[in-house]
């Protein structure tokens, strides 16, 4: 049996079909007959993360694995992880989605965004001037007005709806950078007020929009307004929690003083690059004489997404994912993920292979642990015996849970 731990499903798609393919060099191919996904993001398109119109549900197990964990939550009781993860995955469907149904609409979905991007500029400007008297230099200095030039338009064209208000916008914000965005972070939050539904403001009122307020807090651990900030960003939702520390998104269990992990130097050690070196050639029969990058921030920040799909407007491995499976019905797949997990919450992955029709073909295994699960010993331990399970070919400890879709 080969399996192969793929960062992608377009890859594992690649990969299979240069294993049906007769080898140039006489060697026996080697068919992929297991695929297996840690901790994928498999659809942007449906990644709240990524702003837009898009629902949060993915991402609320997840909150509330990180808020119970760091003694936020109060809703979890005595119940196991995967008891507590299967009300949670109840919750979102029979509360959650039906409470987000009232609340959105695109109106309010577009000012509840601007809102949070305009802040979030605000709170990286003033890094940088520190009061008003060095916002207003920074604007009519010689050397930097070019640049504040710049700033007000992009600022302008991101925030502001119309050409006229963007024309006033950047006028008013070289006279006083820092009073101009601090006023239009104050009018989006009034933008917010006056977009929320009357059929939101009237379910607030009610025994059940009451109740699930509360439910929220509990699941949370945030005691919010939840009228006017429903719906947490995955961007807000570590601050929110522990305002004075600094939660990673990797792993929602660790206070760390940067964004990112310590656990991504596993994959960039030298280890690994030798390994690959001789991998690549031995299993795959696959030669290059380019240099194996360990890391290139810039590849990703270029890469082009376009493939045969050319419906989806959205980078999405899914569609190759279905190929995948419905082209060899004997080739599996399995997919691993992490319960504090903020970066590629395990719920959404659950929704997108739901979507895709895929719940019953693809399990979701879960971990104690977070992006990294492997860096966790007990995830470690379920992980060895899954993963032997799966190269095996033995059927999984348990069913998967069914996943409800609005």
């Amino acid at each position: 049996m080969t399996v192969f731990a793929c960062p992608s499903s377009a890859i594992c798609l690649s990969l299979q079909r240069v294993a049906i393919s007769p080898d140039k060099s006489g060697r026996k191919p080697v068919a992929l007959s297991g695929i297996i996904l840690g901790s994928p993001i498999l659809d942007f398109g449906t990644n709240c993360s990524q702003g837009g119109d898009v629902s949060c549900a993915g991402y609320l197990p997840s909150y509330a694995m990180a808020a119970d964990f760091n003694g936020r939550a109060t809703r979890r009781g005595t119940a196991s992880a995967l008891e507590y993860i299967d009300q949670l995955r109840t919750f979102v469907a029979e509360k959650y989605n039906p409470a987000r149904a009232i609340w959105y609409s695109p109106v309010l979905s577009r000012a509840k965004a601007v809102h949070t991007e305009a802040n979030r500029q605000y709170d990286k400007l003033f890094g940088l001037w520190q009061n008003a008297a060095s916002a207003r230099k920074w604007a009519i200095d010689v050397e930097t007005r070019a640049d504040a030039s710049s700033k007000a338009t992009e600022l302008a064209n991101l925030l502001v709806a119309t050409p006229a208000e963007r024309a006033d916008f950047s006028k008013a914000f070289m006279a006083d950078p820092l009073s101009e965005l601090k006023q239009l972070v104050a009018g989006t939050k009034l933008e917010i007020e006056r977009a929320l539904t009357p059929a939101w403001r009237d379910y607030a009122q009610t025994e059940a929009g009451t109740n699930f307020f509360k439910d929220m807090t509990g699941i949370t651990g945030l005691d919010l307004d939840w009228l006017r900030e429903f719906e947490v960003s995955p961007v807000k939702f570590p601050g929110k929690l522990l305002p004075a520390t600094s939660i990673g998104v990797f792993d929602a269990r660790v206070d760390i003083s940067h964004p990112g992990s310590p656990a991504a130097a596993l994959y960039t050690g030298s280890a690994f690059a030798e390994a690959i070196k001789s991998t690549l050639p031995a299993m795959f029969n696959y030669h290059s004489a380019s240099p194996y990058m360990l890391r290139d921030d810039s590849i990703r920040a270029n890469w082009k997404f376009e493939r045969q799909h050319k419906l989806a407007s959205f980078r999405t491995g899914l569609p190759d994912l279905v190929e995948s499976l419905e082209s060899d019905p004997a080739l599996r797949a399995l997919v691993l993920h992490g319960y504090y997990d903020l970066l590629t919450p395990f719920h959404q992955t659950e929704l997108d292979l739901a979507g895709a029709g895929l719940s019953g073909r693809v399990p979701v295994d879960l971990y104690e642990g977070g992006h990294m699960f492997f860096d966790d010993d007990k995830a470690r331990v379920h992980a060895k015996r899954t993963l032997d399970g799966f190269f095996d070919n033995r059927p999984g400890n348990k069913t998967p849970t069914a996943v409800v879709l609005n």
